[in-house]
């Protein structure tokens, strides 16, 4: 392989973009776990909560492959992560006003 095809600008950008993405998702489930386990005190729950995740992640992520072979994969990515941030700054929101809670 040619190791100067490699080190493209786009290439670097998109393994920064991935670095810092995928830093956000581990601290935001880590900050889930633990609001969780604050709030109702269940390390039973806590860890059904990150399985399901797990599972999720386990089912989804080969079907979300294989489509994503067939779509341009630079929206896919964009378009993803955009989202993603929308959910995590709602959640955000909803837990600095305290309207969050768990029902179980």
């Amino acid at each position: 392989m040619n190791q100067k095809k490699l080190w493209k600008k786009d290439f670097i950008l998109l393994c920064q973009g991935s670095v810092f993405s995928n830093f956000g998702a581990v601290l935001y489930s880590a900050a889930i776990a633990y609001w969780v386990y604050e709030v109702t005190g269940s390390t039973s729950l806590m860890g059904l909560l990150s399985m399901i995740s797990y599972v999720i992640q386990l089912v989804f992520g080969p079907i979300a492959g294989s489509v994503s072979d067939y779509l341009y994969r630079r929206n896919i990515l964009v378009y993803a992560d955009l989202l993603r941030g929308v959910v995590f700054l709602f959640l955000g929101f909803l837990a600095l006003k305290e309207k969050m809670s768990v029902h179980f």
